[in-house]
Order: C-alpha cells, then structure tokens, then sequence
C-alpha cells in the first residue's frame, strides 16, 4: 500500500504507482504546455483536479475537460493533450491483456 498527496507533489509528469495492469500518474501542465500524439494498450480515466485541458484525438474528435471533470477513453486511439490555463490531473491506465 502506498498513500500520495497531490499536493506534495514536486515534478510535471510522475508516475505514483505501478501494477502489472494498471499505472497512474500526475501531470502538471503551465497554460500552453502539449503533450504531443501517443497512444497506451488500454483503458484510461483522466481526472482533472486544477484548470482545464483539451484532450484531441486523430479520429477528429476532442473534448475540451475542466476541474471536477473525469473522463474515461480507449488509450489506443492517438490522443494528444493541450492546457488551456494551468492545469493538474491525474491519468490511471489500465492495460489490455495479452
């Protein structure tokens, strides 16, 4: 077991725990910051804790996501990620098996 405060946390892109199947992490972004086209084997759920982001995907589609929000999404799909202010979240993955 491992407890985190996001609070505590120092860094923009750190990865709080880890399991065969499932990663979550934190991510700080400044207004502006980009996350470039990528893409994970599975599912994901984007929580967002501070600010607001735009989450675009290559099939076109984008969903623009604010404090409070969470969102759950096929990761496989290429996403890229945009701040549109200051922004914190955390993304749990959980992957597909083999």
């Amino acid at each position: 077991m491992k407890k985190v405060n996001i609070r505590q946390i120092e860094g923009k892109n750190v990865q709080l725990f880890a399991e065969d199947m499932m990663k979550v992490f934190y991510f700080r972004f400044d207004k502006g910051d980009k996350l470039p086209n990528h893409s994970h084997n599975g599912l994901g759920v984007m929580q967002i804790i501070e600010g607001s982001i735009i989450l675009r995907f290559d099939t076109g589609e984008q969903i623009e996501l604010d404090k409070d929000d969470i969102f759950e999404f096929n990761t496989s799909v290429i996403h890229n990620i945009e701040a549109k202010e200051d922004s914190k979240l955390i993304l749990t993955l959980a992957s597909y098996s083999n």
